[in-house]
């Protein structure tokens, strides 16, 4: 089931287990990833954790440049972006990877 369609009880069980873990003294560094789609409202529940970074997937999920744009950015956190199409990387037009960056021009990201 996409992030995007999670209950309300679900996203509150997300926050405890994100807010449990990064309680803990001795931890490592936490990055929590989603793919193939769009995050939906557990985006400002993992911006409000302490997790270091949040990837996001920019390709089947096009909403979460608005989501992102939504909450202000990822201040204090990493963006790890999701540019190419991990179905099928072969079909990825490498010219445009090394161009823009659609969350630079929305967000006000720097490379």
């Amino acid at each position: 089931m996409p992030a995007g369609d999670r209950t309300g009880e679900e996203l509150a069980a997300l926050a405890r287990a994100y807010q449990r873990l990064a309680d803990l003294s001795c931890r490592p560094s936490i990055l929590v990833a989603t793919y193939f789609g769009e995050i939906g409202p557990a985006l400002e529940i993992l911006a409000a954790t302490r997790a270091e970074a949040i990837a996001l997937d920019f390709v089947a999920g096009p909403g979460n440049l608005d989501a992102l744009s939504a909450i202000g950015g990822l201040p204090g956190e990493t963006l790890v972006a999701g540019v190419i199409d991990g179905r099928n990387i072969w079909r990825t037009d490498r010219r445009w990877r090394h161009g823009r960056r659609p969350a630079e021009d929305s967000c006000g990201l720097q490379r």
